[in-house]
């Protein structure tokens, strides 16, 4: 296998951040709620006699309203926490785009109260003060933080339920009250139409609070399959780009230690080419002087012999005579 050198770049790992989960959700919502009011718009008639009809206490309405209010209730809440996933989804989506493109300000454009956003400026923190980046200890912080915002919506899934077993209870205990009083030999028809009206208020709130918790444990179900993802992601990109850029790995380290070397064992390699050619260089200089000493010494020699032949022809004095 051929050795790195510093001139490769690693691959950077891409983070799959799906956007648009949330809005999946609230879509599912809008959907349930129209296909709700549909079926209740075709069966008007019977949600008549089973709610409203031949009503003798109020024991249904109240049982009934209150269950409805649970739900409304813990709906809205779903809703505004899937709003506020959403601002969270987007955070990570412009994180991720600044990662992608190398910006030198990974928090450019990112929601300032985004989980990304204090993810980045923890880290930025402890590497300013030179302290150990402990990344399960920060998973396990955003987890049991994180846990608290579905505090409303896991307690109405847990008694949302349970109001149908109460309704369903003071019910039968008005219908037991009326056979108590048809028992005693009372000669009162509306006894009857007690134990009948408790019955029927036990059905109504038996159905209604099984119907509320089937629909509102699905979404809250999807809420914190949104939640888990979401805290997934978050971490996820620690790991992969947050963490490596302030954490020094030993095997990072060797490998960058291997790197250097091989870094330097080209530089000696490059240093004993250039000594060569510098070697080479001064040769050719050498030789170069040489032949330039060679070849005046051939001028002068000629010359003298010139000028020896010009002072004989002519007959001059020498300039040793003179």
């Amino acid at each position: 296998m051929a050795a790195r050198t510093l001139s490769e770049q690693p691959v950077q790992p891409v983070v799959a951040v799906d956007i648009k989960n949330s809005q999946r959700v609230l879509l599912r919502m809008l959907v349930a709620a129209v296909a709700l009011a549909v079926l209740i718009g075709l069966n008007l008639e019977l949600i008549e006699n089973i709610y409203f009809a031949n009503q003798l206490t109020t024991v249904g309405y109240v049982v009934n309203g209150t269950i409805a209010g649970l739900f409304l209730l813990g709906m809205l809440k779903i809703v505004a926490i899937l709003l506020q996933f959403g601002n969270e989804e987007r955070a990570l989506g412009v994180f991720m785009a600044n990662v992608q493109a190398r910006h030198p300000e990974l928090n450019d454009g990112v929601d300032k109260q985004s989980l990304i956003h204090q993810r980045y400026d923890a880290l930025l923190l402890m590497h300013a003060q030179r302290a150990p980046i402990n990344h399960s200890a920060m998973a396990a912080t955003l987890v049991a933080s994180e846990s608290t915002r579905l505090g409303v919506p896991r307690y109405i899934n847990n008694i949302l339920i349970l109001t149908g077993v109460f309704g369903t209870i003071i019910s039968l205990s008005i219908a037991l009250l009326g056979a108590s009083n048809l028992l005693q030999g009372t000669e009162d028809f509306s006894s009857m139409g007690l134990i009948v009206h408790g019955m029927s208020t036990a059905l109504s709130t038996t159905i209604t609070a099984i119907v509320c918790y089937l629909v509102f444990g699905y979404f809250f179900l999807k809420l914190a399959d949104v939640q888990t993802r979401l805290v997934g992601t978050v971490e996820e990109i620690t790991t992969l780009h947050l963490v490596p850029r302030f954490h020094a790995q030993p095997e990072a380290m060797v490998n960058d230690l291997t790197d250097l070397v091989h870094a330097l064992q080209h530089v000696a390699q490059n240093m004993q080419l250039a000594q060569r050619n510098q070697q080479q260089l001064e040769e050719q200089v050498n030789d170069l002087v040489e032949g330039q000493a060679y070849y005046l010494a051939t001028i002068v020699s000629r010359l003298t012999s010139m000028r020896k032949l010009l002072r004989d022809g002519f007959r001059l004095p020498d300039d040793e005579a003179q």
